[in-house]
């Protein structure tokens, strides 16, 4: 995205929603790594409205309908990245610098589909799929090995990240459960 583009997007967003301060959208469209991905035509990447959280990323998040994919994530975290939004489907985005997952996609009701992530620095996870009541099977499998690839140490649990009951009884029947057990997690 050019300098240009950034700008009027950043004053677009400001103008609309003033609780905002420029800074801030700026901040939190690098989370999702715009730069240099977007085209003049934004309405192929926004829904157009904002939730009612002050949290950047997820204020942001909610806006967007489509995250491209190969993004790099430049920071370490993802807290509440993509919270409350109405995102179906995460993209396969490079989160090797990500060490802090927590409330990552909590709420996220229409999330299905989640590839795995790199998930190597990461040492907290809490909460992060809590309430993402229509993930996959796939998904469910993804998340499994994102939990045994990652750097967590202590409260190494389905429930710990957020997964329903019903979803943890679901994770026992998949391909990834019994290496998730070997690597020192469980399903309560």
């Amino acid at each position: 995205m050019s300098n240009e583009l950034t700008n009027k997007l950043e004053i677009a967003i400001a103008e609309k929603y003033a609780r905002l301060i420029p800074q801030n959208i700026k901040n939190g469209v690098k989370i999702f790594g715009v730069t240099g991905a977007y085209t003049p035509d934004l309405s192929e990447y926004f829904n157009g409205t904002i939730g009612e959280g002050t949290d950047t990323a997820s204020s942001v998040a909610k806006m967007i309908k489509t995250i491209p994919a190969n993004t790099t994530v430049p920071g370490d975290s993802l807290i509440r990245a993509f919270q409350y939004s109405g995102i179906e489907t995460i993209p396969l985005i490079d989160t090797k610098y990500v060490e802090i997952m927590s409330y990552m996609c909590r709420g996220c009701g229409s999330l299905k589909d989640i590839p795995v992530l790199n998930t190597e620095r990461v040492y907290v996870m809490a909460n992060a799929f809590q309430n993402c009541g229509n993930l996959t099977d796939e998904s469910l499998n993804n998340i499994m090995q994102m939990c045994i690839n990652s750097s967590i140490t202590s409260n190494k649990t389905l429930s710990n990240i957020g997964l329903s009951s019903t979803q943890r009884t679901k994770c026992t029947t998949l391909s990834n459960y019994q290496a998730f057990l070997n690597a020192g997690w469980s399903a309560s």
